[in-house]
């Protein structure tokens, strides 16, 4: 498996029992995997802080272990909860170190779902045919729904509170329409 075709969905924490795992995620789409799923756990062979989300940010780097598992599902964990436990199956024995991630194949991610994978780097335009006016460069959800980070050329950046009625993204096109982005430069 190439480390570049996966998505880290939550990073885990140590074995509670028996093929029970504590996890904790900043998004929906470990929920969004049908179950049983097949997933990879994957081992940063250099040493990584505890709380260290970058693979989930960034992308997974080498040098790397990746274990194959199955996901079979959560357990007294509410849907869309941050944290939580999960059954895991892991396909070899190995020891894990405090920081490892629950990943899965981005072709086996819903297609009617929208990952940040998608969207990081997407240009950003006021209007059909206008030039660019910045870049998408990061995402996260506050109680009252997702933000976009976008970077203008010049190093500003704007936050775009995500919402259907103000954008509509072309992602085989590689942007977003956002109707209103000057409103939201200060």
């Amino acid at each position: 498996m190439e480390i570049s075709s996966l998505l880290a969905l939550a990073r885990l924490s140590t074995t509670l029992q028996q093929d029970v795992f504590g996890f904790t995620t900043g998004g929906d789409a470990v929920y969004s995997l049908p179950l049983p799923a097949k997933v990879w756990v994957y081992i940063p062979l250099k040493e990584v802080a505890r709380d260290d989300i970058k693979p989930a940010l960034e992308g997974l780097e080498e040098p790397c272990r990746l274990v194959k598992a199955e996901m079979t599902g959560f357990i007294g964990t509410k849907p869309g909860a941050r944290r939580g436990r999960l059954q895991l199956k892991l396909s070899e024995s190995v020891s894990l170190p405090q920081t490892v991630w629950l990943c899965a194949d981005k072709k086996e991610l819903p297609i009617d779902e929208l990952f940040f994978f998608h969207i990081k780097g997407l240009k950003v335009m006021g209007s059909i045919g206008e030039e660019p006016v910045a870049t998408v460069v990061d995402y996260y959800e506050t109680g009252a729904g997702g933000i976009l980070v976008s970077r203008m050329e010049d190093g500003k950046e704007v936050l775009l509170p995500l919402r259907d009625e103000l954008a509509e993204f072309q992602i085989e096109k590689g942007m977003v329409i956002f109707r209103d982005f000057n409103d939201y430069v200060v």
